[in-house]
């Protein structure tokens, strides 16, 4: 079921209800179909909550089977058959918008459920969960449905008292926790500038420094330089790590034209490597990995990258208008201990 009148905003902040969902059923897999509910923020920042129901003998394939949801206040329940298997609870779902000061907000009661939803049946070939068709791939594919029926609880139409059939048993999916909103004061006229500056002598908020450590350990201080004030220095105890200028949310960038830094190597002991940077538009969207070749230490050097180039790279997903991660700069993965560089002058410019 899909919203009617996405009240919250885009998928998923109006909320999705999926009823039944069932996947790859032809292909040898475990007999079993999904319940789910997707809501949160609007993507990249949905979640979703959920189970599947299966049991001995269940062929979704060869027979009918009947698929419901109870859908009260506060709660819904989802059966097979009459067997009540999964609940969920508003205490596990939420929805976040963006208010009118920019920053996002919790939208109070059952939101995004509290809205009118309409019903929608259909058979997808390929996409990201089942994965793209193949040879074992059976085709055509029908799906047969002998009625769709909606009912009302006359006496309790809201909590559904004395219509509900419940199952103590059935698996409590507890869901999600809102993620904590964070309020930063800045400038929000940023991206009607001509030339953003996100790092020189300090962090243009809300952007802030930031690293994503797999192992080890990455050493991150601002230091003097001579001719050029401040700068960041960091120094990489470990192979797999990433550091990078963030916003807790995203700004439309599509009307500039390039994005510029500094980069000064000071010591590196590899044999050979090279770095690389990034554009992030809350991971896993983004540029993916960018080659800057190798550095000679001792001199800094710039480097400038077309935004429309960017987005012309080979796996380049990045959305312009949704950028959090303005740059995201590492040694080459895998091979990063022991280097120490220096970054200054972050900059987009039209």
């Amino acid at each position: 079921m899909l919203p009617t009148d996405y009240v919250y905003g885009g998928w998923a902040a109006s909320g999705e209800i999926d009823i039944m969902e069932a996947v790859n059923l032809s292909q040898g897999n475990q007999m079993k179909v999904h319940g789910t509910l997707h809501y949160g923020r609007e993507w990249p920042g949905q979640v979703s909550s959920g189970t599947s129901y299966t049991t001995q003998g269940f062929d979704p394939v060869g027979e009918f089977h009947t698929y419901a949801l109870e859908w009260s206040k506060r709660e819904m329940r989802w059966y097979v058959d009459n067997v009540h298997f999964a609940t969920q609870r508003s205490s596990g779902w939420y929805s976040q918008i963006v208010g009118a000061d920019g920053f996002f907000e919790n939208v109070p009661g059952d939101a995004p459920f509290d809205q009118p939803f309409h019903l929608l049946m259909n058979v997808a070939v390929g996409g990201n969960w089942p994965g793209p068709p193949d040879a074992s791939t059976e085709l055509p594919v029908e799906m047969e449905v002998d009625f769709v029926r909606v009912f009302t609880c006359s006496d309790s139409p809201e909590l559904l008292a004395g219509c509900a059939t419940k199952n103590r048993r059935a698996e409590r999916v507890f869901g999600n926790v809102p993620p904590e909103i964070i309020r930063v004061e800045y400038d929000p006229s940023i991206s009607e500038q001509d030339v953003v500056t996100i790092f020189g002598d300090e962090d243009l908020s809300p952007f802030a420094l930031g690293q994503y450590v797999a192992s080890g350990s990455v050493d991150m201080t601002r230091v003097e330089e001579v001719g050029r004030g401040t700068v960041t220095n960091f120094a990489f105890n470990s192979d797999e790590s990433v550091v990078y200028w963030q916003a807790p949310f995203g700004f439309d960038l599509s009307a500039f034209s390039k994005i510029s830094f500094d980069v000064k190597v000071l010591v590196d002991p590899r044999e050979s490597g090279g770095f690389v940077m990034k554009m992030d538009c809350f991971y896993p969207c983004g540029t993916g990995d960018v080659p800057l070749g190798q550095i000679a230490p001792g001199e800094w050097q710039s480097y400038s990258f077309v935004l429309a180039d960017l987005l012309a790279h080979s796996g380049s997903s990045l959305d312009l208008k949704n950028v959090n991660t303005p740059l995201v700069i590492f040694p080459d993965w895998g091979n990063q201990k022991g280097v120490v560089f220096r970054v200054d002058n972050v900059r987009l410019e039209k």
